[in-house]
C-alpha cells in the first residue's frame, strides 16, 4: 500500500513541548508493521522471556508515535504471566529520514543500464521515509513534456516491512548517448508515418529506450495517437500499429465447417486489429455477418456443426 504524503501529514502526531522538570520521551525505533515482544524487551526486560517475534501490538504509521503507557505493560504482563518490575511509558516509531540523491541515483542507473554517474538529480520529495529498499520500476520513468525531453520525472516507493510501501519521486536529468528519431515536419493523427518524414539524431542528454523511439524501424508505417510537432522527438507511447482490415476494403474470408474450407470476398464495415472479431458484408448478397481478423486483409468464420 502507498501512503501519500497528505495522508501521512494528516496523521503525524505533533509533539508538544514536555512540561517542566520532565525529559521528553526518545523513541524506541520499530523494524515492521508490529510491535514485537523483541521490541518491548529493550523498554522493559521482562518481556526477553517470550518469543522475539511475537506481536503484541500495531506499529505506529511512519511518521507516527505509538506510546505504550505503564497500564499497557502491566496488561500485558499479566496476560503472559510475567514478573513485571519497575516500568516506564515508552514510545516507538520510525527511524525516517529523507532519501538520500546518490541512493536514489544508484537504483535508478540500475534499472537503466547505466553508469550511477550519468543520473543527475536536481529535485526530490523531501519527505522522511521509513528505512528499506528504494525501488524505481523503468515504466513510471516519464519525460517532462520539451521538445529535447531533457528532464525527466521518476515515481517509486520504498519498500519498508513485509510488503508496504513508501512513495517517493525524483525528476532528474540522464546525461547517456542515445540515438532518438526526430520528426522532420508534423505527424498527424490517423496518417502512416513515412521514412521520409523522419530523421534521427544523436543526443547525449537522455534515455531513449522504452520511452522515445531510438530507430525509424520503429516509427515507420506506425499512426500517430497524437499531433507531433516538427522536430519534436517521437515518443513510442504516441504511436499505434495501423490495422490489419481497414474500412471500406475488399478482404478475403475463409470459412471453416469442420475440416471443410470454403473462400469468399467480404467487405469489412469497421478496422479491426489481429484476433478482433469485425461486422463485414457480402457484396454479393447484402448479408452482414461477423469474422475474426486472421492477418493482413484476411479473415475467417467458423460454422458450428449441428
Amino acid at each position: 500500500m502507498i501512503w501519500p504524503l497528505h495522508v501521512i501529514a494528516a496523521f503525524v502526531i505533533l509533539e508538544s513541548a514536555p512540561p517542566s522538570g520532565r525529559t521528553e520521551l526518545k523513541c524506541l525505533a520499530v523494524q515492521r508493521e508490529s510491535i514485537t515482544a523483541g521490541d518491548l524487551a529493550e523498554a522493559n526486560s521482562a518481556f526477553a522471556s517470550l518469543d522475539p517475534h511475537l506481536a503484541l501490538a500495531s506499529a505506529p504509521m511512519p511518521g507516527a508515535r505509538r506510546l505504550f503507557s505503564a497500564g499497557e505493560f502491566a496488561r500485558l504482563a499479566r496476560q503472559y504471566h510475567l514478573s513485571l518490575g519497575p516500568v516506564r511509558e515508552t514510545c516507538f516509531e520510525w527511524s525516517m529520514q529523507v532519501p538520500a540523491p546518490a541512493a536514489m541515483a544508484v537504483e535508478m542507473a540500475r534499472v537503466l543500464g547505466l553508469d550511477p554517474g550519468a543520473i543527475k538529480v536536481v529535485e526530490q520529495s523531501q519527505f522522511p521515509a521509513p528505512p528499506g529498499a528504494l525501488v524505481f520500476r523503468r515504466d513510471n520513468l516519464k519525460p517532462i513534456p520539451s521538445p529535447a525531453g531533457a528532464l525527466w520525472m521518476w515515481r517509486g516507493f520504498v519498500q519498508y516491512g513485509v510488503d508496504r510501501k513508501f512513495l517517493v519521486w525524483a525528476k532528474l536529468r540522464i546525461e547517456a548517448p542515445a540515438e532518438r528519431v526526430v520528426a522532420i515536419t508534423a505527424l498527424l493523427p490517423g496518417e502512416l508515418i513515412a521514412a521520409g518524414q523522419l530523421k534521427t539524431v544523436s543526443t547525449d542528454d537522455g534515455f531513449a529506450g522504452g520511452i522515445y523511439a531510438s530507430s525509424l524501424n520503429e516509427v515507420v508505417g506506425h499512426i500517430p495517437t497524437t499531433r507531433i510537432e516538427a522536430l519534436a522527438a517521437v515518443r513510442l507511447a504516441d504511436l499505434k500499429t495501423p490495422p490489419e482490415i481497414t474500412a471500406g476494403t475488399l478482404v478475403e474470408v475463409e470459412v471453416r465447417n469442420g475440416a471443410m474450407r470454403l473462400y469468399a470476398v467480404g467487405r469489412a464495415e469497421r478496422s479491426g486489429q489481429l484476433g478482433e472479431t469485425i461486422p463485414l458484408t457480402n457484396p454479393g448478397s447484402s448479408a452482414h455477418f461477423v469474422a475474426r481478423v486472421e492477418g493482413k486483409n484476411r479473415v475467417s468464420v467458423t460454422v458450428q456443426a449441428r
